[in-house]
């Protein structure tokens, strides 16, 4: 959907929802954010297979380009550790640079892929207290409309718990 031009008004003029619509309802529409916060701890372990965050996820309609930040909340131990991958309708996902609070190691720092999942990501938390790990991401969706998803898991496979805790989020935009 495209921006626009605000209409100029004039004094007495009848509003209508034909009139309202582009330039209200459907501006508000093409400058759309999207914003997903994890309202529960969500516990994996003993399992390298990935799941579907419970709250990390959105809609995304065709040709859409979205550009987003994840903001994650990881306890993890340093034999389990985690590792993320995400889903999509259709297109083009690439992931940059991390930056957490704490060392981490990581398999790949910039990746692209053209068909879903990307995987991109596992890491070693040298730590189990709470870390947060920031990741970037850019998506460009194809011709399919559907959902851009976050999954997770321990990388390896360990009886200790790992979590995505409350608070974790994404921040989203769809460029235009």
């Amino acid at each position: 959907m495209a921006w626009t031009a605000p209409r100029t008004w004039t004094d007495g003029e009848l509003v209508t929802k034909a009139i309202m619509d582009p330039h209200v309802r459907d501006n508000l529409k093409s400058t759309m954010h999207a914003e997903a916060r994890k309202t529960a701890d969500q516990i994996v372990n003993n399992s390298t297979t990935f799941v579907n965050d419970t709250h990390l996820s959105f809609a995304v309609a065709a040709n859409e380009v979205w550009v987003m930040t994840f903001y994650l909340r990881v306890v993890t131990n340093a034999t389990a550790d985690i590792k993320f991958e995400w889903t999509y309708p259709s297109g083009t996902a690439s992931v940059g640079g991390v930056w957490p609070s704490t060392t981490l190691t990581l398999t790949d720092l910039s990746m692209a892929a053209s068909a879903s999942p990307l995987t991109a990501l596992s890491m070693g938390v040298a730590s189990s207290t709470d870390v947060l790990v920031v990741i970037p991401l850019h998506f460009i969706n194809g011709v399919t409309a559907g959902t851009f998803q976050l999954r997770w898991a321990q990388n390896t496979a360990n009886v200790s718990d790992t979590k995505l805790l409350t608070g974790s989020c994404i921040i989203a935009a769809r460029v235009t």
